[in-house]
């Protein structure tokens, strides 16, 4: 069982050739079965597995599911990978399945239950990961659950990094109907006074009427003007200030992933890119976190190093910040933990959106994967 915030993953390994034979199978157990015969036997067993586990957060049931029925070449920790398309025999190999749940960022107790129980074994070992630790434990056919307790060992998610924003704008507002109104007054005010005709009352009885019928239209036709007073943006033309702004942007989008569910991923991203750019880099990003193409197995990503060298300003303060980023990450998968590192040589266009720096476009160069 893999314990992260926001998910927990959990693993079960079963010997090929038993498991084959608790479905019906008859195969030969040194014959290399293809990948269309895999294929077929995971589609069964994930059927016959659906329900086979289930988890509760704090007491209550997590919501999860089935993610991934597979054939895992080799034995309990000394998994080796699987190419695709690669035959292999039912005595090398093992059968593996991922349930996946959706828990707190910051889970207190969990309950793994376990509920199918063949005659050929009675206990059933689990190892917990969490971090950088680990524990094991044992479920029976007559206990058939486990559980772990967090008691601060697992550390809470890491906050998206504060982005350096634009100098606040403020707007004043500009009563238009009130000044034309104004304005009429004194124009009548000039073509009155030249021929030396008071209006009925005197002018006091009418700058007090007009000054009323001024106040009266103040909230009609308001109109917000920019107030000349704030500090104005500079255009962002080095490398060291457009790498202030890129570099906790480009953190941001493997932070959003931390999340597990696509509306929680959106919402993160959405605080650092812009909405046009949305959808394609949440289909990027999940495809380059992903280990072997298989669900349930995301790069966790702990480090990013940016280095921006070079910087073209464009309109309206936007600029395009040229270089390169490390995302280095690991995920845990069969009892192993992968360490991926991707590097990308890319163009990133940054622009204002409000008084906020976000991230437009990404144009990558090339990628590399270490």
């Amino acid at each position: 069982m893999y314990v992260a915030p926001y998910q927990v993953r959990v693993e079960a390994l079963f010997s090929a050739e038993t498991f084959l034979g608790w479905l019906g199978e008859k195969t030969d157990a040194v014959a290399a079965l293809s990948a269309d015969v895999q294929k077929q036997i995971t589609g069964k067993a994930a059927q016959k597995a659906e329900r086979w586990c289930s988890l509760k957060e704090n007491g209550d049931t997590a919501r999860g599911r089935l993610v991934a029925a597979s054939f895992v070449k080799g034995e309990p920790g000394r998994t080796e990978p699987l190419k695709e398309g690669e035959p292999v025999a039912a005595r090398q190999s093992m059968i593996g399945f991922v349930w996946e749940f959706a828990t707190s960022p910051a889970p207190q107790t969990l309950e793994v239950q376990w509920w199918e129980w063949q005659p050929e074994f009675t206990t059933l070992p689990m190892k917990i990961f969490f971090g950088s630790q680990s524990d094991t434990v044992e479920m029976s056919r007559a206990l058939p659950f486990a559980k772990w307790r967090n008691e601060g060992r697992l550390a809470p998610p890491k906050p998206l990094a504060e982005v350096p924003s634009l100098p606040p704008q403020t707007y004043l507002p500009v009563p238009v109907a009130s000044a034309v109104w104004l304005v009429i007054g004194l124009v009548y005010y000039v073509m009155r006074n030249r021929t030396g005709r008071k209006p009925r009352g005197g002018w006091l009885g009418m700058v007090i009427a007009w000054l009323f019928v001024a106040l009266l239209l103040s909230p009609m036709g308001v109109m917000h003007v920019r107030n000349p007073a704030d500090k104005v943006a500079a255009p962002v033309t080095t490398a060291n200030d457009a790498s202030r702004i890129a570099g906790p942007l480009l953190r941001n989008i493997y932070r959003a992933f931390d999340y597990h569910t696509e509306s929680q991923v959106y919402d993160s991203l959405a605080r650092s890119v812009d909405g046009e750019l949305l959808r394609k880099l949440y289909l990027d990003t999940t495809q380059a976190l992903a280990i072997d193409d298989r669900e349930g197995t995301r790069v966790k990503v702990s480090d990013v190093d940016v280095q921006i060298d070079k910087v073209t300003p464009g309109r309206d303060l936007a600029f395009t910040a040229e270089g390169q980023w490390t995302a280095m990450g690991t995920v845990g998968h069969w009892g192993h933990s992968h360490t991926r590192v991707n590097r990308y040589n890319a163009k990133v266009t940054i622009k204002p959106v409000g008084s906020e720096w976000k991230i437009s476009g990404i144009e990558v160069l090339e990628l590399r994967r270490l």
